[in-house]
């Protein structure tokens, strides 16, 4: 599942990658994480049981990206991969270290994956 996380009245540009209509949620609305959360719930039952985990792609490392990394990761306990996607080179890029800091400490905690200064081209 890809999620992309915009900033507060940001619009979601979901044509500019190949795939991402078709795949990706975006999640700026109280109606998106409605959806985000049915689309989950979904995956989680679908994988009830099963070895395979549940894959989620987080794009976007603002303050709304990382709660929401925090909020999968804490969901899935160990039955999902949660991976952060930014094409800036820093985790909460123009926010206060402290803040910064407590991103990195909770995806070590919970071993999120973080790929800094990436663009991905296709879904």
């Amino acid at each position: 599942m890809y999620i992309t996380s915009f900033n507060s009245g940001a619009e979601p540009k979901l044509d500019i990658i190949p795939g991402a209509v078709e795949f990706a949620l975006p999640f700026s609305t109280l109606d998106d994480a409605f959806k985000v959360n049915d689309k989950l719930t979904k995956l989680e039952s679908e994988n009830f049981g099963k070895a395979k985990p549940i894959r989620v792609v987080v794009v976007g490392l603002s303050y709304l990206g990382v709660e929401l990394v925090a909020t999968l990761s804490v969901r899935l306990k160990g039955r999902g991969v949660v991976q952060d996607i930014s094409v800036d080179s820093l985790i909460l890029p123009t926010t206060p270290p402290r803040d910064k800091e407590a991103a990195l400490r909770f995806h070590r905690k919970w071993i999120v994956c973080v790929e800094l200064q990436h663009l991905r081209f296709c879904v």
